[in-house]
């Protein structure tokens, strides 16, 4: 389910044109294994990270994905 809705999102913010050097497919696997691994690093670990911050940390590192196929 959350691969479907992050490839509904690449989707929505790409245009398929533009990236024939980096599937669309590459990069929403990479953002859903990335929202997934960060979400499980910040419950189980000791970070005291608010959830606002998480995100704006997420979004940092998952824009120059997004960017390669923009």
């Amino acid at each position: 389910m959350l691969i479907d809705l992050v490839r509904e999102d690449v989707r929505a913010l790409t245009r398929p044109s533009r990236s024939a050097g980096t599937p669309h497919e590459a990069v929403v696997q990479l953002i859903a294994g990335g929202v997934l691994g960060l979400i499980l690093w910040w419950v189980d670990g000791p970070s005291k990270l608010s959830v606002d911050e998480v995100d704006a940390l997420f979004r940092r590192l998952a824009m120059p994905a997004l960017k390669a196929i923009a």
